[in-house]
């Protein structure tokens, strides 16, 4: 399926793509196919990279695109971008300022790692359900992203200072200097995306 969706915020443009092709489908959609996706095992996670390639194409950043040693993705002429993928959906943030995405669908597992993630100080945002723990792990790893420095703890290292789902948005701090602005959007009943802004 082609590009899914585009959601635009004050700060960002978000592009979505649902994968419903197959590998051979999407490959036939490529023109030119790296074959980064076969450093993969895993079918969903090929097809994840080829369908990250085709909306690469699609947004025509082919030439535009550079990773850092952390892996952060940088494009060149002023612009931001920042890359997730969850099950079969893939996205790409696209901003005038240094932005952090992630996707991540409703799964039992965060029930399992929240002590991993979740500190002490944001008990009060945690009510042990798992639309809850989505929010809180889609900002960490939002912001986490943002950073682009592999050395972050998501426990210790990024506080949630709130979370309004209602509004869809939230602050959080990051190693206890840089406040940052969280904007998050239901995709579907199950997928979750969450964007981070420095304030």
């Amino acid at each position: 399926m082609p590009l899914q969706k585009i959601i635009i915020s004050p700060v960002s443009q978000l592009y979505l793509w649902h994968v419903t092709e197959d590998i051979s489908q999407l490959k036939f959609q490529l023109r030119v196919i790296s074959h980064d996706y076969l450093r993969f095992k895993n079918e969903i996670h090929q097809k994840q990279n080829l369908a990250k390639q085709l909306l690469i194409s699609y947004l025509k950043l082919q030439d535009k695109l550079n990773y850092l040693p952390s892996g952060k993705p940088v494009l060149s002429g002023g612009q931001y971008i920042s890359i997730s993928h969850s099950g079969y959906w893939v996205g790409i943030s696209l901003s005038r300022v240094p932005v952090g995405l992630d996707l991540q669908t409703q799964q039992n597992k965060l029930l399992k790692v929240a002590p991993k993630f979740v500190h002490k100080s944001e008990q009060q945002l945690f009510d042990n359900r798992i639309n809850t723990l989505q929010y809180i792990w889609t900002a960490k790893e939002s912001i986490y992203k943002l950073a682009g420095t592999k050395t972050l703890s998501l426990k210790n290292d990024i506080r949630l200072l709130s979370i309004d789902s209602l509004l869809q948005k939230g602050t959080a701090c990051l190693q206890h200097k840089k406040e940052v602005s969280l904007f998050f959007n239901k995709i579907t009943s199950g997928l979750l995306s969450c964007q981070a802004v420095f304030r």
